[in-house]
This record gives structure tokens, sequence and C-alpha cells, in this order.
């Protein structure tokens, strides 16, 4: 009777959870924690969740999590042929590894797909390593701000700022000289008394106000955000 109890508990946790998350089972009967069941996101994917792995915190669907490998192949296909490439990798390899590509230009490079979906490029060369983006994050939290430098959009890089706590982005200019810009700020820094908390580029939130004061002042064609 206790181990009826139990299952009848974890099937109406399980149901619960899904319609949380905005999904609807479609599995005809209770199949137990540690059986794939039938659902449909709220995207319209099919999918098929464990009930224990919800539970832990595991996502319901695999393709809106970006970890289904059909999709992901998929979609960096996708991307490539929109930027003028074409994927010569025999083979998925993976969303972290790197694939052989053919940009636009001819030069055959080797992009992460992760690393392209999050706006990175495809083409080192083309890009020609510039640094042609100075940002400025901050981390409430921690009371803490980095600036630095990135090429294009920095999405990867943002990203990756993002999960280490620094969600808010305080600037974000596109601009030629952004080497230059980074220097003039760590330059501004260093005649001020100003230490780094971490690095080179990490430092107390109180600097912020000193930073802003010489990226505001730093001619700027493209804009800020």
């Amino acid at each position: 009777m206790r181990m009826l109890a139990s299952s009848v508990a974890a099937e109406a946790v399980f149901r619960a959870r899904v319609v949380e998350l905005g999904g609807v089972v479609v599995e005809p009967s209770w199949l137990g924690v540690n059986r794939p069941h039938r659902v449909r996101c709220a995207a319209g994917h099919e999918c098929r969740p464990y009930p224990g792995n919800l539970r832990r915190g595991v996502g319901l669907c695999r393709v809106c999590a970006g970890n289904d490998p059909v999709a992901a192949e998929a979609a960096f296909r996708a991307r490539v042929v929109e930027l003028g490439g074409v994927v010569v990798e025999p083979s998925w390899l993976g969303s972290q590894v790197p694939h052989r590509v053919r940009c636009a230009a001819g030069h055959e490079c080797n992009p992460r797909p992760d690393g392209v979906a999050q706006g990175v490029g495809i083409c080192r060369l083309c890009r020609g390593m510039v640094w042609d983006r100075f940002y400025v994050v901050v981390n409430r939290s921690a009371a803490r701000l980095k600036f630095g430098i990135t090429s294009g959009e920095g999405r990867y890089r943002f990203s990756a700022h993002r999960y280490a706590g620094y969600s808010e982005v305080i600037r974000s200019i596109a601009l030629p000289d952004a080497l230059a810009l980074e220097g003039a700020t760590l330059a501004a820094l260093t005649l001020g008394g100003v230490r780094a908390v971490r690095g080179r580029e990490y430092f107390d939130v109180s600097a912020l106000g000193l930073v802003l004061d010489v990226v505001d002042a730093w001619p700027v064609l493209e804009g800020v955000s």
C-alpha cells in the first residue's frame, strides 16, 4: 500500500512539473520514475523525459535545451550556410568539438558549433582576429566589474560572463580601436591607485565611475549600447 501511494505521489509530482514547464503528458499510463514518458513541450516538440530527472531539475525538452544532437547539427549546418560557408566535416562530432568548414572566402576553418550558435562566426581569418568591441559587465552580487575586448557582437563572450555572474552589460561599444580603449582604461585605474581584485581586468564595482569616465569620453563610431 505504501509503495502504491508513493507511486501515485510521484506521478502527481511529474504531471504537475510538466504543466509548470508548459508541457502536456501524452503517455497514456504511468511507467515509473525511472522510465521515459512521452510529453509535448511548450514549443510543440515531442520529447521523452524521465520523471526522476525532472525532479532533479533537468529540463523537459532536449531540443529546447539545445542538447538534442540532431537539432544541434541541423542548426549548425543552417548557420554555416547562412554565413556563406560549407561544412566539409564528414560527420557530426558534437556541439563542443571543432568541425571542418570552408568559409565564403574559401578559407579552411574549424569552428565549434556551440560558438557559432552564440555568434562567434565561422572563420578566424575573415575576422582577422580584430578586437573591435569593448565591453563593461558587472556582477552585482559579488560587487565586481569586468571590462575587456572581444570580436563581433561578442555573444559568446557575454554568455560566458553571464554564467560567471556578470549578467549586467553596462557598456558594449563597437569600434576599431577597442584594444587602445582597454589600455587607456587600465592606465586610468593605475593612475587612480585602483588595483584589480582578480587578474588584470576584474575590479571592485566602486571603480565603475572611473571606468565609465574613460569609456564615455572615447570617440565612438557605431554607438554605445
